[in-house]
């Protein structure tokens, strides 16, 4: 997770991942389940970096309000009444989201930026085909820059602005959820219009997808501007798929939502990955997490050109991973290890499937052939590496073998224990095991795929 610049401030809070699916993109080599004879038959191997770890203050998403006293005096009225007056075009402009209202939207933006009125009026379109109505804007500071002047006052050249926004998109969010604008401002008419809504500081939401599609049924909302046939195939498999995922683990208290961007540039920038390579990442859920509190916001974010090389079961492997993250994310407060939140996922998505570990874990099963065991549970930095594709592999069979040998509902009260804060020996103690019980019994198990 990279902070951009000045923004940083909020960016633990706004952002929360588990990503999943790691892709080798080698060439001659796709995902296949059930290959066709002579292909290599080799099952999508869900992988994610990343769990519950999001911490810091979370910024008020209710009201929208102006930064600065009514007392305050010399430089300090210098530095708040300029942000003041942000904030009154930024109460404008949420007030005309909620209105549905495209000529007070558009009123604030500078008037010589063709770009960004285009783009704000397909954004806008997006709000409504979303059916959001819960839209805040809040001016937090003015960013270094030539505008600022050493005494933190602004002149008159154009200047960049954090923002902190909420919205929340109805049937999928409990609560508004936070999220980062950087916007350029200039005076203008004795007030300020918005110039930009590129900066680096902008995590990018759904409702900025130029194009946006939104199919909506019974089992969630599927949204995004790629090919009409890929929401079309989502909007079919989803329902499936959360059947699947509520067998596993209980019945979803919202609606999920999947976001399906057209490029790749467009799911990292959804996705707060502009600048890192996501070729091997074919699916993010994202939204904000903090110890303590259920996930706020999540939304499965799919990057087009993994799933493009997929198959159609390979694709739903992946929806189904997704929707696992998703539905232990609401229902649980505290991190779990590693292990344990990409193997249940991996265990949740091949549920019902013939997966044979030796052709599906190959470098882990050859390993244990040889001699070589591993000799500690997988510990969570693996799950960040480069080469982590075998941390994914021993966490699935860890807590496939723990499934097989406390039961499904075993497994489950594990996952909500420890989730909801238990310690691990605790939350294990309580099925019959200690973590060296675990770790001999799954080496056994181990020792047995491998023969």
């Amino acid at each position: 997770m990279t902070s951009h610049g000045p923004t940083s401030r909020w960016w633990p809070v706004v952002l929360g991942f588990v990503v999943a699916v790691c892709i080798v993109m080698a060439a001659g080599l796709t995902w296949v389940l059930l290959a066709p004879a002579g292909a290599p038959e080799r099952v999508p191997r869900p992988t994610s970096a990343g769990s519950r770890s999001a911490t810091g203050s979370e910024p008020a998403a209710g009201s929208v309000t102006a930064t600065g006293s009514e007392t305050a005096t010399g430089s300090e009225t210098a530095r708040s009444e300029p942000l003041a007056g942000v904030q009154q075009v930024l109460d404008r402009r949420a007030a005309a989201a909620r209105a549905r209202d495209e000529s007070a939207w558009l009123a604030d933006l500078d008037p010589s930026a063709a770009g960004l009125r285009q783009r704000q009026q397909a954004l806008l379109s997006a709000l409504r085909s979303l059916q959001v109505r819960e839209l805040t804007l809040r001016a937090e500071r003015f960013l270094p820059g030539p505008a600022v002047r050493p005494d933190g006052s602004v002149g008159d050249q154009a200047a960049r602005v954090d923002v902190v926004g909420a919205w929340r998109l109805p049937g999928v969010d409990a609560r508004p959820a936070p999220f980062t604008l950087e916007l350029t401002v200039r005076r203008h008419g004795g007030g300020w219009v918005v110039v930009d809504d590129a900066g680096p500081g902008t995590v990018r939401q759904a409702f900025d997808l130029s194009g946006l599609q939104v199919r909506r049924n019974p089992a969630g909302v599927v949204a995004g501007n790629a090919p009409a046939e890929r929401l079309d195939e989502v909007a079919v498999d989803l329902a499936p798929a959360r059947e699947h995922v509520e067998h596993a683990w209980g019945a979803l208290s919202h609606l999920p939502a999947v976001l399906l961007p057209a490029t790749s540039s467009e799911f990292a920038a959804l996705t707060g990955r502009v600048g890192k390579d996501t070729s091997g990442v074919a699916a993010v859920t994202y939204g904000m997490l903090e110890t303590g509190s259920v996930a706020r916001g999540d939304k499965i974010v799919v990057n087009p050109l993994a799933w493009a090389s997929s198959t159609r079961q390979g694709r739903r492997i992946v929806l189904t991973h997704e929707l696992t993250h998703l539905a232990v994310r609401a229902t649980t407060t505290h991190p779990v290890p590693e292990w344990l939140s990409e193997g249940y996922a991996v265990h949740t998505s091949y549920a019902g499937l013939q997966v044979d570990p030796r052709r599906a874990a190959p470098e882990l099963m050859a390993a244990v052939a040889r001699g070589t065991l591993p000799t500690r549970l997988p510990e969570d930095e693996r799950f960040s590496d480069v080469a982590s594709g075998t941390a994914y592999d021993e966490a699935w069979l860890l807590v496939d073998w723990l499934a097989r040998a406390r039961g499904e509902d075993a497994l489950r009260r594990l996952y909500r224990e420890m989730g909801t804060g238990s310690t691990p020996s605790d939350a294990l103690g309580r099925i019959g095991l200690t973590e060296s019980t675990l770790l001999a019994g799954w080496q056994e198990d181990l020792r047995r795929l491998a023969r």
